[in-house]
């Protein structure tokens, strides 16, 4: 076999492992952990009760999410294909900043970009609650893609392409780690900006960064101090998988006991051991 062939293709060899490692949560009709609770409620909407639930710790977003997912037909199977696709999205997005942007051959950026889709970080991605950590995730992702577009533009292109950057980065800032990888994409950007200008010193380069690009510095902290100062204070939800809690909102939707004890740890264990070997699969094909 030609060693590379599984690398002619490569966006279509992602979304393929992909879909094969993720694409069944699409049709699952399961609820496990908090699951057996949101998910009920589009059977038998309570939104009363939902907002009883996320008021108090001010977590509004869960709230209007349910209320938009609801206008679905299927608002199980949106609310899944929003992590399914947020996740697909940001890893093509992140295998284009690799290959185009940091120069990487073709072969090291799929096998990073294999192992950043495939890989469950969160052992599952089914559940109604990793809705917003894999939407902020697509946001970050795009938001870096933007600015690191060398693409030459006009000023008013540069600005709104800039603009709606910093619009995705200030969504993806609500989810606290965000602020630590923004960071690293500050590194990553100053990298680039420096290899444009080889003749100049270190110092020099770092002037002329910051006269183009001072508020990327400020918008972290700018950030901070806005969402102090006008943004509801965000907090843990109160406690929704005590099993009594479980058993008396999900039994009279018919969802059955499995989620709150010992059986959904070990489905967990059970999907990161399967995919752990199917990413290892995928890598020792690549090598063939």
């Amino acid at each position: 076999m030609r060693p590379g062939i599984f690398f002619e293709k490569p966006v279509l060899l992602l979304s393929a492992l992909y879909t094969l490692a993720w694409g069944p949560m699409l049709f699952m009709r399961g609820a496990y952990w908090d699951g057996w609770v949101f998910f009920a409620q589009f059977t038998h909407s309570d939104y009363a009760w939902i907002y009883a639930v996320f008021a108090p710790p001010r977590n509004y977003f869960h709230y209007y999410t349910f209320r938009i997912l609801d206008v679905f037909p299927d608002p199980t199977l949106a609310g899944r294909s929003i992590v399914f696709f947020s996740w697909l999205l940001s890893g093509l997005l992140l295998f284009h900043i690799l290959r185009r942007f940091l120069s990487w051959d073709t072969y090291t950026a799929t096998l990073c970009v294999a192992y950043y889709l495939i890989y469950p970080v969160f052992i599952v991605r089914f559940e109604f609650i990793h809705m917003y950590y894999s939407a902020i995730t697509l946001f970050f992702t795009l938001g870096c893609f933007l600015f690191l577009d060398p693409t030459p533009h006009s000023r008013i292109v540069t600005f709104l392409r800039e603009a709606t950057a910093c619009a995705l980065f200030f969504l993806a800032f609500l989810f606290n780690s965000f602020l630590v990888f923004f960071f690293g994409f500050l590194a990553v950007h100053f990298f680039l900006f420096s290899q444009k200008q080889p003749k100049l010193t270190l110092f020099a380069t770092a002037l002329q960064w910051l006269r183009r690009f001072w508020y990327l510095l400020l918008f972290p902290f700018v950030f901070m101090a806005t969402k102090t100062l006008f943004l509801p204070r965000m907090a843990y939800m109160p406690t929704t998988t005590n099993y009594s809690f479980c058993i008396q909102a999900s039994e009279p939707y018919g969802y059955s006991r499995r989620g709150c004890g010992e059986d959904s740890i070990q489905d967990s264990s059970g999907h990161l051991s399967r995919h752990c070997i199917f990413s290892s699969g995928s890598i020792l094909c690549s090598r063939l």
